[in-house]
């Protein structure tokens, strides 16, 4: 379908620190903390290696485009 492989962002609850980025249900993680993404699993072992407040880069895949920005790890990951 011309979609890159990544995990799909099902939810982003209000307030959170993704939000805050301008990520939105339906993007398309690619690249998380220096590592490609190409499924969801491989998004939460990178996400379970982070602490609270560590910042890192987060690339996604939107209406044909992609993004990158830098996020601070909320403490309810």
């Amino acid at each position: 379908y011309g979609y890159p492989t990544g995990a799909v962002v099902a939810s982003v609850d209000e307030g959170s620190p993704a939000q805050k980025v301008g990520i939105q249900r339906g993007d398309i993680i690619t690249k998380f903390n220096g590592k490609d993404i190409t499924e969801y699993t491989q998004y939460e072992t990178a996400l379970k290696d982070l602490y609270p407040d560590d910042q890192v880069e987060v690339e996604f895949y939107r209406s044909g485009k992609t993004h990158k920005v830098k996020i601070t790890i909320g403490s309810s990951n």
